[in-house]
């Protein structure tokens, strides 16, 4: 049915390719205008002096999505894992990125609830480059881990569903990972904890690890998908169409 539907489909992913063409559908990879506009090498010290971050501070950002149904099942667990890090190192900074004032202003309200003491600073519209000006990022699923994986920042990541949309999924999708870098890598490249694994006892090692041990094999696997996924996207998809309109015109 897709088949018969479609022309040509475009895809940004190359597992999306294999997918089409298993299923005999045309498609062509364009490569992702993400890996076009995130450089190659992200500078840390350059993205901290820009925020007014410590330049010599560890920094770890707490990134619990941009829904509000995915702060309030990730913030506690969230909260909860950075402070008991803050406490074992008092220098470790801790920040917040934000898609706008509302998110902001729901991150908050519910700190005041779980952690009204932790020390974290809240920047709002500015995501990338707090992932570049931070050394580890625990972060939500979803687009933003392949921005993490580009921009080259080891991450722990998290989901938390509602628990009927949990069994649901659990029951009708089969998948070894849910993560963008995972997908890419088709390895555990970095940990991913769903669910009722979201929680301290788990992410504190995990982040840990990230934060105090070296990532320089991490982060070439990290290039070498920047690498895969650059291929001048705009260009690759303006070619791909002019080609599928001069053979329909003929």
């Amino acid at each position: 049915k897709i088949a018969k539907a479609t022309d040509m489909v475009l895809s940004l992913l190359p597992f999306e390719k294999k997918f089409y063409d298993k299923h005999q559908v045309p498609c062509t990879f364009v490569g992702h205008p993400l890996a076009d506009d995130i450089p190659m090498v992200s500078d840390k010290q350059q993205a901290r002096a820009a925020l007014n971050l410590p330049l010599q501070d560890k920094i770890l950002a707490l990134m619990p999505g941009s829904r509000g149904g995915e702060l309030s099942r990730l913030l506690e667990p969230f909260f909860n894992s950075a402070l008991q890090l803050q406490a074992e190192d008092p220098s470790l900074h801790l920040v917040a990125p934000m898609v706008s004032e509302k998110r902001a202003a729901q991150f908050n309200e519910l700190k005041k609830t779980y952690a009204p003491t932790l020390s974290i600073d809240v920047i709002i519209d500015k995501t990338q480059a707090v992932m570049a000006a931070s050394d580890c990022l625990l972060t939500a699923s979803g687009t933003v881990t392949l921005e993490a994986a580009l921009i080259k920042r080891p991450m722990v990541i998290c989901y938390k569903f509602n628990t009927l949309t949990y069994w649901l999924a659990k029951w009708l999708v089969k998948l070894k990972w849910f993560s963008l870098p995972n997908l890419l890598a088709n390895k555990a490249l970095v940990p991913e904890l769903l669910q009722d694994e979201v929680c301290p006892e788990q992410i504190i090692p995990l982040l840990k690890a990230r934060l105090y041990q070296d990532q320089s094999q991490l982060n070439a696997s990290f290039e070498n998908i920047h690498q895969q996924l650059q291929c001048n996207a705009s260009e690759q998809a303006a070619k791909a169409v002019i080609a599928l309109h001069t053979l329909k015109s003929c």
